[in-house]
């Protein structure tokens, strides 16, 4: 009985550390990535959980990277600003549908989510 407690401590940690990971990733690395483009509109990682909502309009930025002057510098970041877009609808909790308003969505580019705005 002791042994079956702990498989099932195990396992409910496992499972507990994978939707920890799982939320991290979206919170931290693809929070606001256009995921597809499709016409005039775009998928993006940000939704409800994010804060986002129907109407909310997000600049559209990609990162340009630049080496430094002295080759052992670390590059340089520079965020170029591509456009506009407002979100239509929420799709799940973690996800949007947007329409572009000015400019370029890519796939791949980043949406910046600006809570209170």
């Amino acid at each position: 009985m002791k042994k079956l407690l702990i498989i099932f401590g195990l396992l409910s940690f496992a499972a507990g550390t994978a939707l920890s990971a799982q939320n991290v990733y979206h919170k931290y690395i693809m929070r606001g990535t256009i995921l597809e483009v499709s016409g005039g509109e775009v998928y993006l990682c940000v939704g409800k959980t994010d804060g986002a909502s129907v109407g909310q309009e997000m600049d559209v930025f990609r990162i340009d990277t630049q080496a430094g002057k002295n080759p052992k510098s670390p590059p340089a970041f520079k965020r170029v600003k591509l456009g506009r877009i407002q979100i239509v609808e929420l799709v799940q909790d973690h996800y949007a549908r947007a329409k572009v308003l000015t400019g370029a969505a890519p796939k791949g580019a980043i949406a910046e989510i600006q809570i209170g705005k």
